[in-house]
């Protein structure tokens, strides 16, 4: 199991921002090519706000995941928000130990 994670820092208005997220930029991670599920935890502690996780079977999925025109624009999406809204997300790809 691959993940990528979304850790982002808080933004000065989180009301707007998450009405955002959620309506507009959320939904579509459960629609990336090959994507197993979506989750979005609140951080209660340390530099983040929030971590987005979407889970792919391995990384060959979901490289070719982000290599599809809407992959592209999922990514494109995440940083346009963040820069609308002052905010800090840093992308990273997890794997479970097997």
């Amino acid at each position: 199991m691959v993940r990528l994670v979304g850790l982002w820092t808080k933004p000065g208005d989180v009301d707007a921002f998450q009405r955002e997220y959620l309506r507009a930029y959320y939904p579509a991670l459960d629609r990336l090519e090959n994507a197993l599920d979506a989750s979005i935890s609140r951080c209660v502690d340390g530099a983040y706000f929030q971590m987005t996780e979407v889970s792919f079977a391995n990384l060959q999925d979901m490289e070719a995941a982000l290599e599809t025109e809407f992959g592209k624009r999922v990514l494109n999406d995440a940083q346009d928000l963040a820069d609308r809204y002052g905010v800090r997300v840093e992308v990273l790809v997890v794997e479970e130990p097997r």
